[in-house]
């Protein structure tokens, strides 16, 4: 019996352990990258303003419109489908954005937190369409305000920022690439910031507001204008 004993309380002070390094591992920090000179597309919480959301039906995510389909099969059971409207810091709209996101098969929680690979196409009228793709760490949003609200408490409220991007470019960013109308042929980079006031745990991040954040490098000189040139 004590030998019993001893091994069950030698178990959960190696889980108790184990679980304190993985909370406070300094590995998973997330670094922002810079912001330069980004054009910041703006977008609230996904529950209030989204035009289109789906997923499994398990997240703790309100599905908009109710009969919208989720997705439970195999191959696509962990992505989530959103679409915002994304608007230009003065409040004009600037273009509609898709993102679908999914837990990335990079994920290390003890070196690189939680990663989220996250896919958007955004289309302006008038404008064209460009295409990012980025990696997320949301291992500080899960440990700071997720698993709390889960556990602990009803839900969470305060206002935190986050800037969670880890790539897939080696400054952090994500990657920019230009589809069609004066984007195309571009490339660039971008990065996505939050701030988080309100999270339930039942139906997620209830009062947020977002910007996507898109660096292109400025357009060149047309031939016609180069060959006008003195």
């Amino acid at each position: 019996m004590r030998v019993l004993l001893v091994f069950f309380v030698g178990l959960l002070v190696g889980l108790s352990v184990a679980a304190a390094l993985l909370y406070f591992n300094p590995l998973t920090d997330v670094e922002a990258p810079s912001a330069d000179d980004a054009q910041w597309l703006l977008y609230d919480s996904p529950l209030g303003s989204n035009l289109f959301l789906t997923h499994r039906g398990e997240l703790p995510l309100r599905s908009n419109p109710d009969a919208v389909p989720e997705l439970w099969e195999s191959t696509i059971d962990g992505t989530v489908v959103l679409l915002v409207e994304l608007r230009r810091s003065d409040g004009s709209l600037f273009g509609l954005g898709t993102r679908i996101s999914a837990l990335s098969e990079d994920t290390e929680l003890l070196r690189n937190g939680v990663q989220l690979d996250s896919y958007w196409t955004v289309s302006a009228p008038g404008k064209g369409s460009l295409f990012v793709a980025q990696q997320e760490n949301v291992w500080p949003v899960l440990k700071e305000v997720v698993l709390p609200t889960v556990y602990f408490t009803q839900g969470w409220r305060g206002t935190k920022g986050y800037a969670l991007n880890a790539g897939p470019l080696p400054t952090g960013h994500g990657l920019v690439l230009g589809a069609t109308g004066e984007f195309r042929d571009q490339r660039g980079r971008a990065l996505e910031r939050y701030e988080l006031r309100r999270y339930s745990g039942t139906e997620g991040p209830v009062d947020m507001s977002a910007e996507l954040g898109i660096l292109l490098p400025p357009p060149a000189k047309t031939e016609a204008k180069q060959q006008s040139a003195p």
